[in-house]
């Protein structure tokens, strides 16, 4: 019931094969049971297909924190054994969940009495309150006491977590794994009768000249009611006139503004499908210089502007409910796609596929220090290629290799065998098992640094991804560091810069039941500035340009360092003492390390002379010493978000 319409040869084609006949199958299509309880099934099977699906998607979120646990757990271990932390394990005579774990520990941490018999009282009103008794326990100092915390939490989350994952695996070990099928071929049914009731009675079928494909177009569409096209030839394949009920547009980040506005016109309801975090469409220097004459000369909107991809534009036009995520990835490799997901997605993708722990996904290959790159074309990469990776694989036909140059990709064709290269452009739409990424630069340009690039390029792989790139010196953050440095992390490497990794699961959920204690109690003066600065870091975290940032608050300072060779013995109890935390930090999703510290500094509490104002003295030359970048916000202050803008974009080119 389709016609492949589109440009010339597709038409001619078309017209061509025409015969004047309805397909020979279509007189068994005829559905002889109950029709309306066959629709009544697929309604049934669609709800309960509904519940399977959710169902899904909750176990792979599930299963991916569990692994995200297992690996910041052992960077935990690490800290306490760098940091000669002897912590108490406890127990409580009443239910502790991880939650009320991480109420306990914000207690603590915002307790500020300087009196024993002050800490003796608030101890003892916690071990009320949270059933933790044991003496022992309270007994500790901060540092230890801090991290048993921390560490229940860690078991109590792993204990949730599998407990919950154990109920949804029963839950869809007890639906039918044949559901989706059936509910398909029931369905199918349905679609089946619908063209026996309007074609099988039909003795000879319409056949329709070139001419009459413009002049005739509802009667060809009564034969052949869905039409196939691309977009910039959808607006001749009818007649001018000709109205859709629907105009489906597929991979719409690489159509652009001017075509895919004009195949609207011919639309009752629109689709429009892409990936606005992919490549979009290529539009030359010389068009730009030309449409952006156009643009400055006319009262356009921002979003028609023809350097954007129709995807864009659109995006920029509807309000958000009504753009919809398509969550589930089901080809990558969970490691593989975790990072694109974390750098790109917002962390909102539900990884459908299953990490069963290979040791080979990821892996970074650094060419020796070196000008290797000559006019865009890196031989030292391609012997490493060929030697290091090519040389060992048996199955040459899964692999694909990709680069962001033409002359790159044109030298390892003439070097390489059987093995499918392109440029990531050429190779978007496309998957292989294995994909090399040569990446070509002396120092990693803008160019190939582009994060639709980068994207498109890591999630070609299935199973196993390798970055080839230059082992030079390169002091610029980017997308690429971005991912070197998510392959160390999820390796286990141990990386020998004096700041640590941060514990994400722990505190990203800490920031959230920070925030719950912050709502609660907006009558102390401290806090609403507080809870005014997160909301605000929140939004500036929401943008695309800062997507692979994340916040937690109140971070203890010996978190964030391990090696205190740089300190004096004061400034060294200071940044020990567990209690001295930051009152925000915004970290790398990848890496866990921190890109800027926030200090939110109240007028009377910090001014000048007080114990307060010493302290942050302290604190500000320690995380310089460390090249920690801290901004200090006072609440007297105005331009908050534009000063952290502006710190951030800086770092970022730094």
């Amino acid at each position: 019931m389709a016609a492949v319409l589109g440009k010339k040869d597709n038409k001619d084609t078309f017209v061509n094969s025409q015969n004047g006949k309805y397909p020979m199958e279509i007189s068994d299509w005829h559905y002889v049971g109950d029709i309306s309880a066959l629709k009544k099934s697929v309604n049934h099977k669609l709800l309960e297909l509904h519940e399977v699906f959710s169902a899904q998607v909750e176990l792979a979120k599930i299963e991916s924190e569990l692994k995200s646990l297992q690996t910041e757990k052992k960077y935990f271990q690490s800290y306490l054994t760098d940091n000669h932390v002897d912590m108490k394990k406890f127990s409580s005579i009443v239910p502790l969940s991880s939650k009320r774990i991480l109420r306990l520990l914000d207690e603590y941490q915002s307790f500020d009495g300087n009196k024993k018999w002050q800490y003796v009282l608030f101890c003892s009103f916690c071990a009320l309150k949270y059933g933790v008794m044991s003496l022992k326990f309270w007994k500790q100092d901060v540092q230890s006491l801090i991290a048993s915390l921390q560490n229940k939490f860690y078991e109590m989350r792993k204990k949730e977590l599998e407990e919950r994952k154990e109920k949804l695996e029963h839950f869809l070990d007890t639906r039918e794994s044949d559901l989706l099928q059936k509910m398909c071929d029931e369905s199918l049914d349905i679609l089946k009768d619908i063209i026996w009731h309007k074609y099988a009675r039909k003795k000879e079928r319409n056949v329709f000249s070139a001419g009459e494909l413009q002049s005739n177009a509802v009667d060809f569409l009564n034969e052949y009611p869905i039409v196939l096209s691309t977009t910039f030839s959808a607006l001749s394949c009818l007649g001018t006139n000709t109205m859709y009920d629907y105009v489906i547009m597929d991979e719409a980040s690489q159509v652009d503004v001017a075509t895919g506005a004009l195949s609207l016109f011919h639309a009752k309801n629109a689709v429009i499908v892409g990936d606005s975090k992919q490549l979009p469409n290529v539009v030359d220097s010389s068009m730009k210089k030309e449409i952006e004459k156009i643009f400055q000369n006319a009262l356009v909107k921002e979003c028609f502007r023809y350097t954007h991809s129709f995807l864009q534009s659109v995006k920029m036009q509807l309000s958000s409910e009504r753009c919809v995520l398509l969550k589930e990835h089901y080809r990558c490799h969970p490691r593989i796609i975790e990072f694109c997901n974390k750098k790109f997605y917002h962390d909102e993708l539900a990884i459908m596929t299953q990490d069963n722990g290979e040791d080979d996904v990821l892996k970074v290959i650094m060419t020796k220090e070196g000008n290797h790159c000559r006019n865009l074309y890196n031989q030292r990469e391609i012997d490493v290629i060929l030697n290091d990776i090519l040389y060992n694989e048996t199955k040459i036909e899964s692999i694909g290799v990709i680069s962001p140059y033409r002359n790159q990709v044109n030298a390892l064709q003439k070097q390489i065998n059987n093995v499918e290269i392109d440029t990531v452009h050429k190779f978007q739409g496309r998957e292989k098992e294995f994909i090399i990424i040569s990446t070509v630069d002396n120092q990693i340009t803008n160019f190939v640094d582009d994060a639709n690039m980068l994207n498109v390029a890591v999630s070609r792989a299935k199973k196993r991804l390798c970055l080839v790139t230059n082992g030079n010196k390169n002091n610029k953050k980017g997308n690429i560091n971005d991912l070197i440095s998510y392959i160390r992390y999820n390796n286990f490497e141990v990386s020998e810069s004096k700041i640590s990794s941060i514990f994400d699961c722990l505190y990203s959920q800490y920031t959230k039941q920070r925030q719950e204690f912050l709502k609660k109690h907006k009558d102390i003066s401290e806090y609403p500035s507080e809870c005014i600065m997160y909301d605000t870091l929140l939004k500036i975290l929401s943008e695309d340009e800062f997507s692979s940032l994340e916040v937690v608050c109140r971070l203890p300072m010996n978190m964030l360092i391990r090696d205190y060779c740089l300190l004096n013995d004061e400034e060294r109890k200071y940044a020990t003492n567990p209690l001295t935390h930051i009152d925000f930090v915004l970290v790398n999703r990848l890496s866990k390390l921190p890109v800027l510290l926030i200090e939110v500094d109240g007028v009377a509490y910090h001014q000048e002379g007080t114990k307060q104002a010493e302290r942050d003295k302290m604190k500000n030359s320690i995380l310089e010493k460390y090249q920690l970048p801290l901004l200090r916000l006072r609440t007297d202050g105005s331009e908050e978000r534009e000063k952290i803008v502006q710190v951030l974009r800086r770092n970022e080119n730094k």
